[in-house]
This record gives C-alpha cells, structure tokens and sequence, in this order.
C-alpha cells in the first residue's frame, strides 16, 4: 500500500498541536511530578483565578493533570495555542 504524502501531512498537522500540548504542559510542570499546582500554572498565566484553576480540577484533588488542562482549554477557561 503506498501512502500519499498528503494524507502523511494531514495526520502530522492534527497531531501537532497534541504534542504543543505536552510540551507546554512539561515546561509549566517545574517539579516534574507530572501534575500543575495553581501556582506553577499562575507563573506561566499570571492573570489565572484560583477560581478558573478550581473549576478545571474537576476531581477536587488539588492539582490539574494533562486531561484536566485540555479540558480546561477546550472549555476556553484556559486559552489554548490554536488562537
């Protein structure tokens, strides 16, 4: 089976901003526990409430994992990259 390189293409495109993502989220992560405090997540958005980090931790746990942050900015409580 021969792939076209357009197709090659498309799948590198979506799959780009999934690893913006996990990138963003390793740099916001500063103790590499694999989980953003409110205040890792403050130093990198500085104008973010405990409020907005509060209503993204949806299992109350204190934390956001890369679940929750994508939650979060697909709700638009956080920006995203994609504008």
């Amino acid at each position: 089976m021969i792939k076209s390189p357009f197709a090659t293409g498309a799948a590198l495109m979506l799959a780009l901003p999934v690893m913006a993502q996990a990138a963003d989220f390793a740099a916001m992560d500063t103790n590499q526990d694999g989980y953003l405090t409110v205040s890792e997540l403050q130093a990198a958005l500085p104008d973010l409430s405990e409020a907005d980090f509060n209503a993204a931790d949806v299992n109350a746990d204190g934390v956001l994992n890369e679940a929750e942050v994508a939650a979060a900015q697909a709700a638009g409580i956080f920006p995203s990259d994609d504008g």
